[in-house]
């Protein structure tokens, strides 16, 4: 499509406007963004083979979403494949940076990290939902528990209810890797077409730099002032790993030529 392109493999870009511009449908339906940094949907959660249309709208009409600038993606899956198709895809990736590094920032983990799932270590203690709990977290508290023993001992018992680790530990990061599977058919079902598609998608990769410099500059208020006055300036070594989840399901059922009902539901973490 003129003026369209995927960035990352999975950003949609209309007109070299980035995605706070587009907006991603799946079967006439908004796709909401699935990362907390970026405003388009990841066009990798959904199988090409699965597939029946893309259809790309860069100009506004009646039947289009009025909140996009550059352009709208309509992606419409099979709800009838023609035949049984399956397939498995797995993807492997290296960075001189983050992969297979020693230095790799991390903390205390659980044994679901890797999918980006908490397996509880990280659950608001139950001291925290105690009737009354409020009382003994103000502020305040702290200066009525030097003498009330009471109060010392529920602040005391909160403080240290808490993950007190606060220094991240070193690991060895694995290779950037993905895993998808996905299926499709249609079966017959009283005498109709009934057409089914099943996907689910895991990836896992990592960034890593230890080289870079965080600072902070303020005008002093002194207009005669040549230069912005230093605040700070910092080594900044960071480490983000980062794991995804995701699956899709789909049902369609055929009364006829020109009636169908269909369901189709994302899952993504």
């Amino acid at each position: 499509v003129t003026g369209a392109a995927v960035e990352e493999g999975k950003y949609i870009n209309v007109r070299g406007l980035g995605d706070r511009y587009s907006t991603a449908q799946l079967n006439g339906v908004m796709l909401p963004s699935t990362d907390p940094y970026r405003n388009s949907a990841q066009l990798d959660l959904i199988p090409s083979n699965l597939l029946e249309n893309i259809i790309t709208a860069k100009s506004f009409t009646p039947d289009q979403p009025g909140n996009f600038t550059g352009g709208n993606v309509d992606i419409q899956t099979k709800s009838f494949p023609e035949q049984f198709t399956f397939s498995i895809k797995t993807n492997v990736g290296y960075n001189t940076q983050s992969s297979l590094n020693d230095k790799f920032l991390s903390q205390q983990r659980g044994a679901t990290d890797w999918l980006g799932y908490d397996d509880g270590g990280r659950a608001l203690p139950s001291v925290f939902s105690e009737e009354g709990i409020d009382v003994y977290l103000k502020q305040s508290a702290v200066i009525k528990a030097r003498t009330d023993g009471e109060y010392a001992a529920k602040v005391d018992e909160a403080a240290k209810a808490l993950n007190n680790p606060m220094t991240p530990v070193n690991m060895r990061s694995p290779l950037n890797y993905g895993l998808s599977v996905s299926l499709g058919d249609q079966k017959r079902l009283f005498g109709k077409p009934l057409g089914y598609m099943l996907a689910a998608n895991h990836r896992r990769t990592f960034t890593h730099y230890n080289d870079g410099v965080m600072a902070n500059w303020f005008y002093s208020g002194d207009p005669m002032a040549n230069d912005l006055t230093n605040n700070f300036t910092l080594n900044d070594t960071r480490s983000v790993e980062t794991p995804v989840v995701g699956g899709l399901a789909g049902l369609a059922y055929k009364f006829s030529n020109t009636q169908k009902i269909s369901l189709t539901g994302i899952y993504n973490h």
